[in-house]
């Protein structure tokens, strides 16, 4: 195999830039106890009923999710 590349790198070289910061760490006092819903599709406080996200998916992929995943074994 001499004088074959068996393995060579793709991609682009990224132009020298400002290093990236070091993100601030916080620690967490104030927190709620979330519990997911599928049905949902999010993060819901059981005590409220307040969503995390509020995120809805698309169509699509509901769509995608209800033909291809099995749930009957639960």
């Amino acid at each position: 195999m001499k004088g074959h590349r068996i393995f060579d790198r793709f991609g682009f070289d990224l132009p020298e830039g400002k290093a990236i910061p070091e993100p601030k760490l916080q620690t967490v006092e104030d927190y709620q106890e979330l519990k997911f819903q599928a049905g949902l599709c999010d993060w819901v406080n059981p005590e409220n009923g307040q969503r995390l996200t509020g995120y809805l998916p698309p169509q699509e992929l509901l769509g995608i999710l209800e033909k291809n995943i099995d749930i009957s074994s639960e």
